[in-house]
């Protein structure tokens, strides 16, 4: 992966921005933040399509279907 196509979540900036990695961790270019790999907002969805995603598999239907299968 190319360092400039690297974009982490700054939330003092509001925005997604380039950022300096560090071993204690990851900071803003434009302000010195701390940065994390999503927003809030974006980190719940992707937690609810990988449920969405789960919840779908043929595993976990399987799985479910005998759970039912075994109260009744």
């Amino acid at each position: 992966m190319q360092y400039y196509d690297e974009i982490k979540w700054c939330e003092s900036c509001r925005s997604y921005v380039n950022f300096l990695l560090s071993l204690k961790g990851s900071y803003c270019i434009e302000c010195g933040s701390e940065v994390f790999l999503f927003s809030k907002e974006d980190m719940r969805d992707f937690r609810k399509s990988l449920q969405e995603d789960k919840d779908k598999s043929p595993m976990r239907r399987a799985m479910k279907k005998r759970a039912s299968n075994k109260k009744g």
